[in-house]
């Protein structure tokens, strides 16, 4: 059975432009406290190996022979138990997704079912605090979690593409969510430590 790798990373602001069009999922706390996320159990499908023959005769007679085949290919599904993670304060967690969908020509490997995840988020470290939301996400999308109108809520992040690099503190609407937007050059955040330097 599959499993899925999660990691916690922290990221500079001079880091945070250079995501660009990939199949990752970005969460943003924008909170002064910890968030608790769960995503629900995912149905993986995975394409087993094929068999494939290759031979290569010569013969006086029959002159040079060749045979070439590639047998059926069998696809399997399983399902992942819930996966937990929790994000701190002012940070942006990148999370791995399989792949969009299976690759003929790469067997053993992997794909989501359907190309979506939920996510159950609560505030603090365990998912016995708050509800925050409850959201789908395909592979590529982001949310932010801020605290904008004097409770919590989610925000789209703005589409990601190839061509452009992405803010994960900008939401779909164009506004900027970034906790660190008023900290003024060579100051210290006092939730994250975070030291702007430009």
């Amino acid at each position: 059975m599959a499993e899925l790798i999660i990691f916690e990373e922290t990221i500079d602001e001079e880091e945070t432009q250079e995501f660009k069009g990939s199949a990752d999922i970005l969460i943003a706390n924008g909170l002064e406290e910890r968030i608790h996320i769960t995503i629900g159990p995912i149905t993986i499908t995975e394409q087993n190996s094929r068999k494939k023959k290759f031979a290569l005769g010569f013969g006086i007679i029959d002159g040079l022979n060749m045979e070439v085949s590639c047998g059926a290919s069998n696809v399997s599904t399983s399902v992942m138990k819930e996966q937990t993670f929790s994000v701190g304060p002012h940070n942006v967690h990148l999370l791995p997704s399989p792949e969009d969908s299976l690759s003929l020509t790469k067997p053993g490997k992997s794909s989501i079912k359907g190309n979506t995840l939920s996510l159950l988020i609560h505030k603090g470290a365990d998912s016995s605090g708050e509800e925050i939301g409850k959201c789908v996400l395909g592979t590529g999308h982001g949310i932010i979690v801020s605290n904008l109108t004097g409770r919590c809520e989610t925000s789209q992040m703005y589409g990601r593409s190839w061509y452009r690099k992405t803010d994960p503190w900008r939401t779909n609407m164009g506004v900027d969510l970034n906790p660190h937007q008023n900290v003024m050059k060579r100051q210290t955040c006092k939730v994250c430590l975070f030291k702007k330097l430009k």
